[in-house]
């Protein structure tokens, strides 16, 4: 297939002027310039002054391109020419990229402007200080950008284009209509669509150079950035959601459109035993593109994270605490930096930063708080949350959290969920549905158990609602909450659980019910227990507890007529909890 060279401006069918539209909005609020921008014209690297100038110009718009280098660099030959700049720009193997490829990619990233930002040309590669600064300042330069170009190397426009058809029809062949419009029968393709062609579309996405880098992880999650081939071709849109849209903006596919669909293939392959429908998953969920999809769920960013290639174990920190509003100074002890992480994430949000579980065991007990490698957001939290904090987790010099906020034992909280059951029992009106109340517990892995999440439900079991999509785990097990002690490693008494605060997400419609969607308010509670008991003794995170408390069934949502329903509401008394104050970890 030759190289295919998509427009950038032009009219569509009904007349209209377009061109690409920005791969993101603008940042919000007061942010310092890059230290340095290349002016394209001339390829001249220029450093920022006092007053925000460039070569005399102020505050000039500029693009940004995200893409690969570093495992590529060979000195052996030559490298794109930069000048002002003080440091030895780098060599590339031509395999992966060649100079007049680079200097093309560089010339359509600035489109219409000026400037850009490019790392080579604007970061001192042999200052380590300021190497660091600008490592921090990731996020504040790419939100600046006007538009970020992801150039895909050594991603032919061929082999980019088949793979984006064949992930939008293996969708559809699902039954999935990417932008949740009622799926039509997929248009004539002489591609093969089944389980095998998708397995090897995204093995090949996961094998590019881009989708494995660490640092290009935090820079797709800080922007939307569009995809370019290695010839520098963009795919418009309009070529997909089977041409429904062709009279609207073409705009280039990008991340968001790869995320979103590899979401939604996900979604369906998850609990097909196929061993290709596994692998499939697992590529998607260790690529990142899940944490990636339209939820950009920053707490599932560090398993991703972890792995992607990185020269030093502390670059997993480093590629993605911009994501986090986080400056990190310069530390060689990985483990060390990862405690410093974790801690700062549960300061500032405690309930998002506990939402996990490990599925391989930590260190030690008193390591349970942290994330790592293995950690697993329960798919039922696969969802943009909105979080309502309660309690609060602050640092101590000993480096360890401290909890401050309500506490109640799991005994007395169980007594309670078992109370709400009773008073819940008989028909629900029929105009006005409900789900069945079945409070969780997610318990980490330990040396002698594998990790598992307890669905407690009455006796005899509620009915599932037709309305709302399987929110269990391969590792979920359903029991009566009446023989919660059974399936416990200690007695219940020794349990207690520190509430967190309550999270609210909109549960997506099915492919069953795909006109109705149930807004869901869940608690969120760390279970904890103390290894020695006493007053002042730390307790150690085992895992953590939810339990609906609030959920409104919402129909007509694809008619844009929507009928909310009557609210559904829980509450466990303010008695059951105490305050307290403890030690964790």
């Amino acid at each position: 297939m030759a190289s295919i060279k998509f427009p950038r401006a032009g009219k569509n069918e009904s007349g209209a002027s377009w061109r690409f539209a920005p791969s993101r909005d603008k940042a919000q609020g007061e942010q310092w310039p890059p230290r340095r921008l290349l002016h394209v014209p001339t390829m001249t690297s220029y450093e920022r002054d006092s007053n925000n100038r460039y070569n005399g110009v102020r505050n000039p718009q500029y693009n940004a391109i995200s893409y690969t280098w570093g495992r590529f660099e060979n000195n052996k030959y030559p490298a794109v020419k930069i000048l002002g700049v003080t440091w030895k720009i780098p060599g590339i193997d031509p395999t992966h990229f060649s100079v007049a490829e680079f200097e093309a990619a560089i010339r359509h990233t600035a489109e219409d402007k000026a400037w850009i930002w490019l790392d080579i040309a604007c970061i001192d590669q042999e200052n380590a200080a300021i190497k660091l600064d600008e490592i921090n300042r990731q996020a504040e330069i790419f939100g600046k950008a006007e538009t970020v170009y992801a150039w895909v190397t050594p991603w032919t426009t061929s082999r980019m284009l088949t793979a984006f058809q064949t992930i939008e029809l293996f969708s559809q062949s699902l039954g999935r209509s990417l932008d949740g419009n009622a799926k039509v029968p997929p248009p004539i393709s002489n591609l093969r669509i089944d389980l095998n062609s998708a397995y090897h579309v995204f093995t090949e996405i996961a094998q590019l150079g881009w989708f494995t880098s660490l640092w290009t992880l935090q820079e797709a999650f800080l922007c939307h950035p569009f995809f370019l081939s290695r010839s520098c071709d963009a795919v418009p849109l309009t070529s997909f959601f089977q041409g429904k849209y062709r009279n609207q903006l073409p705009y280039p596919v990008g991340l968001m459109w790869l995320a979103g669909s590899s979401r939604n293939i996900w979604d369906d392959l998850r609990w097909n035993a196929s061993p290709q429908a596994q692998a499939i998953c697992e590529l998607i969920h260790d690529s990142g593109l899940l944490a990636l999809s339209f939820l950009k769920n920053a707490y599932m960013l560090y398993p991703a994270a972890a792995k992607r290639k990185y020269r030093e174990p502390q670059d997993a920190v480093y590629g993605i605490m911009q994501v986090y509003n986080l400056r990190m100074p310069a530390m060689n002890d990985a483990n060390k930096l990862l405690t410093k992480l974790a801690l700062s994430l549960n300061v500032n949000n405690a309930l998002g930063a506990q939402i996990f579980v490990h599925q391989t065991p930590p260190n030690t007990l008193l390591d349970a708080w942290k994330l790592a490698r293995s950690s697993h957001v329960p798919f039922q939290f696969y969802n943009e949350l909105q979080y309502v904090p309660d309690g609060s987790i602050a640092g101590t010099p000993s480096g360890r959290p401290s909890f401050r906020g309500r506490m109640t034992g799991l005994e007395q909280l169980a007594s309670r969920w078992d109370e709400v059951i009773q008073e819940r029992r008989g028909p629900a009106q029929p105009q006005h549905p409900r789900l069945p109340f079945r409070p969780a517990i997610y318990l980490d892995a330990t040396a002698s158990a594998p990790c598992v999440a307890l669905e407690l439900e009455a006796t005899p079991a509620a009915p599932d609602a037709p309305d709302i999509g399987p929110s269990y785990e391969k590792y979920t097990q359903r029991w009566p909450l009446r023989q919660l002690s059974r399936h416990l490693p200690h007695a219940l008494d020794k349990y207690n659980v520190l509430y967190l605060g309550t999270i609210r997400f909109s549960a997506p419609p099915t492919k069953h019910a795909p006109d109705v969607q149930w807004r869901l308010e869940y608690s969120i509670g760390l279970l904890v227990r103390q290894e020695v008991s006493g007053k002042g003794k730390s307790w150690a995170r085992v895992g953590f507890s939810s339990w609906c408390t609030e959920a409104q069934r919402i129909t007509g949502i694809r008619q844009g007529v929507s009928t909310l329903g009557k609210p559904d509401r829980v509450r466990i008394p303010t008695e059951v909890w105490g305050v307290s104050e403890c030690l964790i970890g």
